[in-house]
């Protein structure tokens, strides 16, 4: 019960927050909430965190764990493109294709048990960017967020 009720006060939280930042330009106590900060990916970081919280309260569901690294990684990523505003996004692309990885490694960290997932998952992550690669050359370019060449 006490989880849903911190799920709904978090979603009531980041609600309000949104709509403030909406009325009036955007503006919110003399910044810009979202725009100017861009502060967005804190939000994914935060529903990572709480997946995280999720098993970490009960130790129970230890499935919790997957979503969580995964959405942490992603809101880290992200907060950085964000805060560098683009500018490494051509390098640091293939951290989208390993997040999956991150995510059930750091189920196979907090609960040491079924290495055989850990194993799948570096195949999948290696056929993951052979694929990449055999669709650069296909198309005789490389891979980046901005023009292709």
């Amino acid at each position: 019960m006490e989880n849903k009720r911190t799920f709904g006060i978090l979603l009531v939280v980041f609600g309000a927050l949104y709509l403030l930042g909406q009325a009036g330009g955007g503006f919110f106590f003399g910044f810009r909430l979202w725009r100017s900060l861009q502060l967005w990916p804190m939000f994914i970081i935060s529903i990572g965190l709480i997946f995280d919280y999720l098993y970490y309260s009960s130790k129970k569901n230890p499935g919790f764990l997957v979503p969580g690294g995964f959405l942490i990684t992603l809101g880290t990523l992200h907060l950085f493109e964000t805060l560098t505003m683009w500018r490494f996004a051509a390098y640091t692309w293939p951290i989208y294709i390993v997040a999956i990885f991150i995510g059930f490694f750091h189920l196979y960290i907090v609960t040491k048990t079924n290495w055989s997932l850990v194993i799948s998952m570096v195949f999948f992550s290696i056929f993951a960017l052979m694929e990449v690669l055999v669709l650069m050359i296909f198309y005789c370019t490389y891979i980046s967020f901005g023009t292709l060449i």
